[in-house]
């Protein structure tokens, strides 16, 4: 990352990997940047029982990536995970079932094959980035 810390991204997405919401997860993180993005694969099943569960069946894919992102943290502290190594934001691919080498996302020994999951997931990685910027601007402009 750009503060010159290096990064297991296997050992962080066997970590997060282990959520009971996520089905795959892909962990990224760059030189430029201070912090970490994920792309998720959901579980479904897990995916509609719990927006159900939230409101009988009204809720929304916001409630859900929320809630995601809470159990990823919760997994991240009780892992004892770095500060650098936790993900800040999240990008939930509802229209994938799964990456797979029939999709040429993964090896045919389920390796992420992480040029190609880049290149799919390039915008929604960027927009995550500007995001959590915009988000660092507004902290800083709320502490004037």
């Amino acid at each position: 990352l750009s503060q010159g810390e290096y990064v297991a991204l296997e050992k962080v997405e066997g970590v997060f990997g282990r959520a009971s919401n996520v089905n795959q997860i892909f962990v990224y993180g760059t030189s430029t940047e201070d912090h970490l993005v994920a792309i998720i694969v959901p579980d479904m099943d897990k995916k509609k029982a719990a927006l159900q569960e939230k409101g009988k069946g009204k809720g929304s894919k916001e409630e859900y990536s929320n809630s995601v992102m809470e159990e990823l943290h919760n997994i991240g502290i009780k892992n004892k995970l770095k500060g650098f190594e936790m993900i800040k934001k999240i990008y939930i691919d509802y229209d994938i079932i799964e990456w797979g080498p029939q999709n040429g996302f993964t090896t045919p020994t389920q390796k992420l094959k992480r040029q190609i999951l880049y290149e799919k997931y390039k915008d929604s990685i960027e927009n995550m980035y500007k995001e959590l910027k915009n988000e660092k601007m507004k902290r800083g402009l709320s502490k004037l």
